[in-house]
C-alpha cells in the first residue's frame, strides 16, 4: 500500500481524525521521537500522502494535514486491518472480543506507560 513501516500508519491514523496538531503535538499522539517522526513525515510528504503547512501564529512550527490520497491508502489499510482482525478472531464470541478489545484499549491508552526502574 506503500507505507514503509508501522509509524507512517500511526500518522496517517492521528491526521484523519481532523484534528490539526502540530509536529510536536503528533510526535506525543503516535509516540514516535520528534527526530524520527520527520523522516517519517518527509516519507509521508514526499509520497504524496500528506502536507505541511506554515502555523499562522508560528512561522516555525509546522502542521501536518493528511491528503485525499493519503485518506485513501488509509482507508484500504485500515480495511485490509479490519479483515485480518475477523479472520483471527472468527469463532470467537462476541462478548469474548469485547472483553478483549477492551483490555487491548486500556493497555494502549494507559497513561501509566513507565518502565519501573530495577
Amino acid at each position: 500500500m506503500g507505507l514503509s513501516d508501522a509509524r507512517d500508519w500511526l500518522v496517517l491514523a492521528a491526521l484523519d481524525d481532523g484534528q490539526p496538531r502540530t509536529q510536536l503535538e503528533l510526535s506525543r499522539v503516535v509516540c514516535v521521537d520528534k527526530t524520527t517522526l520527520i523522516t517519517v513525515l518527509d516519507r509521508l510528504e514526499r509520497d504524496g500522502l500528506i502536507v505541511r503547512t506554515v502555523d499562522p501564529s508560528d512561522r516555525r512550527v509546522r502542521i501536518p494535514q493528511i491528503t485525499d490520497s493519503g485518506r485513501q491508502v488509509y482507508a484500504t489499510f485500515a480495511a485490509a486491518r479490519d479483515a485480518a482482525e475477523a479472520r483471527v478472531l472468527d469463532g470467537v464470541p462476541a462478548e469474548d472480543r469485547a472483553v478483549l478489545l477492551d483490555v487491548l484499549t486500556r493497555i494502549a491508552t494507559s497513561q501509566d506507560t513507565a518502565v519501573p526502574a530495577s
